[in-house]
């Protein structure tokens, strides 16, 4: 059962990161990044989904595939935040109106996020 509840997990956590990113483009490509945005929203969402379907993963020691896709939506996910923490970095010099807070912005989100797939499906793969 909870193979069944990891393949779900990390499936639909997948798709809706992707989704999620797809939303989020329009908004990179013309520095009009908000942080509670549906694709912004989505891809968190997402990868919440990720997470605890490796966690389901590493209890029930299902297969290392399923930890290779944690893996890889992992390093997506510090990608696309290097994208976006520096489209977030250039919406504020056009602005000119304040310092950018990095720790108030969705790059952190994303980080953190893609952080915790990543640390989970590490352990996945050491311990299959």
């Amino acid at each position: 059962m909870l193979f069944l509840l990891s393949l779900l997990g990390i499936l639909l956590g997948s798709a809706a990161m992707i989704v999620g990113l797809v939303l989020i483009a329009p908004q990179v490509r013309v520095h009009q990044i908000e942080k509670k945005s549906r694709g912004s929203q989505t891809f968190l969402i997402g990868s919440g989904l990720v997470s605890v379907g490796l966690l389901f993963l590493l209890l029930d020691s299902g297969t290392m595939v399923m930890a290779q896709v944690g893996l890889l939506m992992g390093f997506l996910g510090f990608l696309v935040a290097g994208l976006v923490g520096h489209h977030e970095y250039l919406q504020t010099q056009e602005a000119d109106s304040r310092e950018w807070d990095w720790r108030q912005s969705l790059m952190a989100q994303m980080l953190a996020s893609s952080g915790a797939i990543l640390v989970l499906a590490a352990v996945g793969l050491v311990i299959l």
